[in-house]
């Protein structure tokens, strides 16, 4: 079992040092006595609790429910330690932010195995024809101090880069197909590689209209902690505040 105990502060410094690094890592933060189940338990669904299958594409990963543990497991070719150092990092250093708790996570025969407590609630983006105008500004001020805490985390100056922790290759979908997909030491490397890519979508806007959104986009922004799949996890299990 691994302990934290890193400390809050107001520009906190995300490090190449600082992520669990080691292909096995639980976290002592697992608050059930029953064991979280093994990848074999995992694989022959032998759970010795109600599941429920979120997501199934044997090629790539599945992502069980158990609703009675609050527990989310992944395990899959796609699924990477990198997912779980990111949540990892944001839960340590961006407390106010909404996102899975990390308790572990495993390598058995070549597929990583994630632990990750269940987010409950309904999905923002199924909701916001719902909410009133006053209901929306409250959430855009929740999401405003959210995104502030992740704009907080810095990178040391001597390990500038854009991609996964431990310097590994960007890994969001749309760069899996192509030749894009590694580590930028820029954001001008990475706007490039990025427009570059657009430039072979069929559906790329006409060159000078390209030319104008790329000058849009700095070369000297600043670079930010995020998760690929956060939207999706932002839920809300209450109605928005109404003053």
């Amino acid at each position: 079992m691994e302990e934290t105990n890193h400390q809050y502060t107001a520009h906190p410094v995300l490090s190449l040092s600082i992520p669990p690094k080691d292909a096995t890592v639980f976290f002592d933060n697992w608050p059930h006595a029953r064991k979280l189940p093994t990848p074999e338990e995992i694989r022959t669904r032998a759970f010795d609790a109600q599941y429920k299958v979120l997501n199934e594409r044997p090629t790539s990963q599945r992502i069980f429910y158990l609703p009675d543990l609050g527990l989310v497991i992944k395990h899959g070719k796609r699924i990477t330690i990198a997912e779980g150092q990111v949540l990892w990092a944001i839960t340590e250093f961006c407390p106010g932010m909404r996102a899975p708790m990390v308790y572990g996570w495993c390598t058995d025969g070549g597929e990583v195995f994630m632990y990750l407590s269940y987010v409950d609630g309904a999905m923002l983006d199924s909701r916001l024809e719902t909410l009133n105008d006053e209901e929306l500004k409250d959430i855009a001020g929740q999401l405003a101090v959210m995104l502030n805490s992740l704009r907080r985390v810095t990178q040391p100056a001597q390990e500038v880069f854009i991609g996964t922790p431990g310097r590994g290759p960007v890994n969001d979908q749309m760069w899996w197909n192509g030749n894009y997909r590694r580590t930028f030491s820029s954001v001008k490397e990475y706007n490039q590689a990025l427009f570059e890519f657009a430039r072979n979508v069929p559906q790329s806007p006409q060159q000078e209209v390209f030319q104008n959104v790329r000058a849009s986009f700095p070369n000297k922004a600043s670079i930010c902690l995020t998760h690929t799949d956060l939207a999706t996890e932002i839920s809300s299990s209450h109605p928005p505040k109404r003053r």
